[in-house]
C-alpha cells in the first residue's frame, strides 16, 4: 500500500461500511441480548442493534445543531464526516442510535487495497498525523486503545480504536478498514460508552 492510499484511507475517518461473508456463525450467538434488524447495503447484510435508525448526514447535522449539549467532539465529528463525503463523492449510510443519539455507525465503500498485518503501523501513523494530531489544536485530545490486524477466512481488516476526550467529555472512536473478495469497506463506530462492535466481524 502506497502513501497515497494510506492517506485516503485516513481521509474518510468517520465513514464507513462491512461487508458480508457466508460463514454459518448465528447472528444470535453473536448478538446474545441484542434485538437485531438487517443492513442491506451493496447487495451485503450484515446485523446492527435494533435501536439504531437509519439517517443521513443532513438529518445527523440539524440534530447536532440543535443539541444543546453540543460540544467540540460533536462538532469535529461532523466536520470530518461531511468533509470526507465531500471529497470521496461516496455516499454512506449512516445509523445513528436512538437512545444516545450522539451514537452512530458508519459504512462506506472505497477503492479496493489489499491490506497486511506489516500496514497497521502505517495507517496509525497517518490515522493520528492527519485527523488526531490537528484536533488537539482544538482542545480534543486522544489515548490510543488498540491497533490491531484480524483476519477470518477470506476477510482481512485494520482496526484502530481511540478515547477522544474534552475537559468535559469523552467519546470513543473506532474505525475498521476491511478487505474481502477484491472489495475494501470502512466502518467507524463513534460511541459515548467502550463498544465497538467488533462482534459484527464474527457473523460474518
Amino acid at each position: 500500500m502506497n502513501r497515497i492510499t494510506i492517506a485516503t484511507l485516513a481521509s474518510i475517518l468517520l465513514l464507513f461500511i462491512l461487508g458480508c461473508n457466508d460463514t454459518p456463525t448465528s447472528t444470535k450467538e453473536i448478538f446474545n441480548g441484542f434485538a437485531l434488524q438487517p443492513v442491506n447495503f451493496l447487495n451485503k447484510k450484515v446485523y446492527i442493534p435494533s435501536n439504531y435508525t437509519k439517517t443521513n448526514l443532513d438529518e445527523l447535522g440539524e440534530m447536532l445543531t440543535q443539541n444543546p449539549d453540543l460540544n467540540k467532539l460533536d462538532k469535529m465529528n461532523y466536520k470530518f464526516a461531511t468533509s470526507s463525503y465531500d471529497q470521496s463523492g461516496n455516499v454512506p449510510v449512516l445509523y445513528q442510535d436512538s437512545i444516545v443519539n450522539t451514537n452512530s455507525i458508519w459504512f462506506l465503500p472505497g477503492a479496493y487495497t489489499p491490506i497486511n498485518k506489516g500496514l497497521v503501523n502505517e495507517f496509525v501513523n497517518a490515522t493520528e498525523r492527519q485527523f488526531l494530531k490537528p484536533a488537539e489544536q482544538q482542545g480534543v485530545y486522544f489515548d490510543r486503545l488498540e491497533a490491531k490486524f484480524i483476519t477470518q477466512h477470506s476477510l482481512k481488516a485494520i482496526k484502530v480504536k481511540y478515547q477522544l476526550k474534552t475537559e468535559n467529555s469523552t467519546r470513543y472512536f473506532t474505525q475498521f478498514i476491511i478487505t474481502k473478495n477484491l472489495e475494501t469497506y470502512s466502518m467507524v463506530v463513534l460511541h459515548d460508552y467502550n463498544e465497538d462492535f467488533q462482534k459484527i466481524l464474527k457473523s460474518l
